[in-house]
């Protein structure tokens, strides 16, 4: 610079200003970096702790939806990484978890209550033999005189001693108590029979869960009414039976398809076959001759379709078929029965060969008596003093003029037919009958013609 210059005060006061300048501008920049540097190390450290945080976080909700993976809830979507989202589906879990429980504690409470009001004695216990739950019924049972819930929590491991001097059998009962309990298989339907006469019904039902057993529940139930009722319905059978088995006329029972179900042993004397050859056969192939068998089936159907038979309810004759092929006539009466829902037909069979016999021979002596008494010229009479019941012989009324089928067969009638003067004879022979004094007579006495004139009777007769 000029000499003049460098002692000047007001340029050594622009320089010191300009050196100043130069001195802030170099300090400024000076902090400047260094700030920019704080800065820039400051935001690479934020930036680390936020890419440690956001790995955290997609730690935290993996661990979260594992976990709600174990607890048996449905897996939240995998692609989503929103933890207010997740908070959210758990919130929905926990609430329909609750109202599960709420409904599972409503549905334990409504079983509970059914138990307890139950006609039949009920006892569940644990895998420890201790009272989990029993009701009114099975105390009253077995005589137990304390309230239901009290019993809650005991020990039933001695229970077995404690009451099988109430059943008929009672060493067999509490042994049988420990077998199952041992066994833990399901058992329905067992009778018991107490020494009272009363009888039981116990089922007992092992509780698993899981596979894992749990304990085991008690049902008793009083069926000493039922038992009776069957013991009289077979005491009844039976007795039916030992009637349709001693009956002197052929019982036949069979089904609605008309297959054989009871044959007793009169029929197998009628008929030749024993029970177990036709028990399950059809009636049609076994006394019907073939001839009627089709007519037999038909009516078979027509009673199906119209609940009705000419047959039916009806005492008929007909004619059946032995087993070594002869055909005879039986007396038939068919029964429909119906048992509860069970229908069948009940048949009552007399064979009648011995009477058709006699009757044929009846008629043929009776045809050959009437014959006699016709050509003896004689007319002949009988009365009976029991039935009261009179017969006059075709020449007997046409001795008096009149045809047969004028002359009723009429005690009263003929008495009015006797002349008044000759009742007393009447009256007086008959009474001596009756007295048992004789046992024939003669007489003679008047009676009227047809013409109304009186002829005289010679009347002989004996008793018999």
């Amino acid at each position: 610079m000029p000499a003049e210059l460098g002692n000047s005060e007001a340029l050594k006061k622009f320089l010191l200003v300009v050196n100043d300048s130069y001195n802030a501008y170099e300090r400024d920049s000076e902090l400047a970096g260094r700030a920019f540097k704080i800065s820039e190390e400051e935001y690479i450290r934020v930036n680390e702790a936020l890419k440690t945080g956001n790995e955290l976080k997609k730690i935290s909700i993996s661990k979260i939806k594992e976990t709600i993976k174990t607890l048996g809830i449905d897996e939240v979507d995998p692609g989503n990484e929103d933890l207010l989202d997740v908070v959210r589906y758990l919130e929905q879990h926990v609430v329909k978890q609750k109202e599960t429980e709420v409904e599972f504690a409503t549905t334990a409470n409504r079983l509970t209550s059914l138990i307890i009001n139950l006609q039949e004695g009920i006892l569940v216990e644990d895998d420890t033999r201790h009272i989990v739950l029993t009701n009114l019924s099975f105390c009253e049972l077995f005589n137990i005189p304390a309230n239901p819930q009290d019993l809650t929590g005991s020990d039933c491991s001695q229970s077995a001693e404690q009451v099988k001097h109430l059943f008929k059998y009672p060493e067999a009962f509490a042994q049988k108590i420990g077998v199952l309990v041992s066994e833990k298989k399901l058992v329905t339907g067992e009778e018991l029979e107490l020494a009272d006469g009363r009888f039981f019904e116990r089922d007992y039902i092992p509780i698993y869960l899981n596979g894992e057993y749990k304990g085991h529940l008690w049902k008793y139930k009083d069926i000493t009414l039922r038992k009776n009722s069957v013991k009289a319905i077979e005491q009844s059978e039976l007795t039916n039976r030992l009637i349709m088995n001693s009956a002197l006329d052929a019982i036949i029972t069979m089904d609605n398809t008309g297959l054989i179900s009871f044959w007793n042993p009169q029929a197998e004397k009628i008929f030749g076959w024993a029970a177990k050859e036709v028990v399950g056969k059809r009636l049609s192939e076994v006394i019907i001759p073939h001839e009627y068998r089709e007519a037999h089936e038909r009516g078979m159907e027509r009673y199906k379709k119209a609940g009705g038979g000419a047959v039916l309810n009806r005492l008929i004759e007909v004619i059946a078929l032995h087993r070594d092929g002869r055909v005879f006539p039986v007396e038939l009466s068919i029964l429909p029965v119906k048992q509860n829902e069970t229908e069948f037909f009940c048949s009552f069979i007399r064979d009648i060969s011995e009477r058709r016999s006699a009757e044929e021979k009846l008629k043929a002596s009776e045809q050959m008596w009437q014959f006699a008494l016709e050509g003896a010229g004689d007319g002949v009479w009988e009365y009976n003093f029991i039935t009261k019941e009179v017969f006059f012989s075709k020449q007997y009324k046409k001795m008096l003029g009149y045809e047969d089928e004028e002359f009723a067969n009429n005690p009263a009638e003929w008495m009015d037919r006797i002349h008044p003067d000759e009742l007393d004879i009447i009256y007086k022979v008959d009474q001596e009958y009756l007295e048992k004094k004789i046992t024939s007579h003669q007489r003679e006495y008047r009676m009227k013609h047809k013409d109304g004139s009186y002829r005289w009777i010679l009347d002989r007769g004996y008793d018999y």
